[in-house]
């Protein structure tokens, strides 16, 4: 077996036609390499060399230029960070469906500092998807937002309730309240948290409920419209990740 790896120059001839009227067409180049200086297999080879291979940027540039590519150190931080909103989308739908095919998923989250601030990184997954996402705090409403991904939502439903009779700070008045008004469907569905705010303060909820009014609404959206059912989240104990049907 062989290997061969060269640089390969690519010269695109532009046909430039001038119509009738005075207007100049011009030749589009292939979709690929709009927008670029290096080809495809360049910025594939690029991608899988920093991020699967951990090669270090200062490494990746040098052995880069050692295989004849003209590339400056801004051009390869270019082609590491930019016009990756394809990878994101990806990013999120991989969530999106590991979270509704699968019976389990373990977490977990780290603290670093970054850019002279605490961060932490959270991680879902299981033997088939991993799933990493960089936050400012590591809160039960974060981990929800995390688990919603793109798809905010907000919904008092039955396992809304049922997460509601597990804190102490409601009395059976207040559960009393939110099962009346699920059953006249005065709180289906909120799309937007302000508008699940106003609620909150037009029935004068005391301000120590209003957290777990805020998660009981985003785990009744989670569990009806984005878990599968009985989806087991296997964690180390953590209070952020207890969200029902929790393992240790």
């Amino acid at each position: 077996q062989e290997i061969k790896i060269s640089a390969h120059q690519v010269r695109y001839r532009r046909e430039r036609w001038k119509t009738v009227d005075g207007e100049e067409i011009l030749g589009e180049l292939p979709e690929e390499v709009k927008g670029y200086h290096f080809g495809p297999s360049l910025r594939q080879f690029v991608l899988y060399q920093y991020f699967h291979n951990h090669v270090t940027q200062p490494l990746l540039l040098n052995q880069l230029r050692e295989l004849g590519i003209s590339i400056s150190t801004g051009q390869l931080s270019n082609l590491l960070v930019q016009n990756k909103d394809t990878w994101k989308v990806e990013k999120e739908h991989l969530l999106k469906e590991g979270l509704k095919h699968c019976q389990y998923i373990q977490v977990d989250d780290t603290g670093a500092r970054h850019q002279g601030r605490n961060i932490f990184c959270t991680q879902i997954g299981n033997n088939q998807f991993t799933y990493f996402k960089t936050t400012d705090t590591k809160s039960k409403h974060n981990f929800l937002s995390i688990l919603q991904g793109s798809n905010q939502g907000y919904r008092f439903n039955g396992y809304a309730v049922d997460y509601l009779s597990t804190k102490a700070q409601f009395s059976n008045f207040d559960l009393m309240r939110v099962k009346i008004s699920q059953t006249l469907g005065d709180l289906v569905d909120y799309n937007d948290a302000n508008e699940l705010l106003n609620y909150i303060r037009c029935e004068n909820y005391l301000k120590a409920s209003t957290k777990h009014l805020m998660e009981a609404a985003m785990i009744g959206y989670l569990k009806q419209e984005v878990m599968a059912d009985n989806l087991i989240i296997l964690s180390d104990e953590a209070k952020q990740f207890n969200i029902e049907q929790n393992a240790a």
